[in-house]
């Protein structure tokens, strides 16, 4: 890939484009550089990471359902807060999703991809709803 100079003379490869003026990002990219963020834990680490933060991104919901955001005092801005929570919840469980790939040689994008043409096929036979894992 080449850089492209993008907004103040910033290539576009660079962390800076990615975060600030695209303010989206790839699988690819974003396993790129959370792997530059990895101490090199043990895999216990990372699943029980991914299992804290899920269970954060349930106590998120649990509050919101209970009426937590609407306590102005606690949460001036509200609705608002609680998607702002969320979304740093989200960073951190997707972190720890891409060092359990990163580990075992599974990159995210893949996975994401494998994901919805499983979920495309299981569309087209009608079994989006049902259970177990080979509808």
């Amino acid at each position: 890939m080449t850089d492209v100079v993008g907004k103040d003379h910033m290539p576009k490869t660079s962390l800076y484009y990615t975060l600030t003026i695209q303010r989206q990002m790839d699988f690819t990219d974003y396993h790129r550089y959370a792997k530059e963020t990895d101490l090199g834990r043990s895999m216990d680490y990372y699943f029980n990471g991914l299992a804290e933060e899920c269970g954060e991104i349930a106590g998120l919901r649990k509050r919101l359902l209970r009426g937590d955001y609407e306590d102005e005092e606690k949460y001036p801005l509200g609705e608002e807060q609680y998607k702002k929570d969320l979304k740093n919840e989200m960073g951190d469980a997707l972190w720890y999703l891409a060092m359990i790939g990163e580990h075992n040689q599974i990159a995210l994008g893949e996975a994401a991809s494998d994901n919805l043409e499983k979920l495309q096929e299981r569309k087209k036979k009608g079994l989006i709803k049902g259970k177990g894992s080979n509808r």
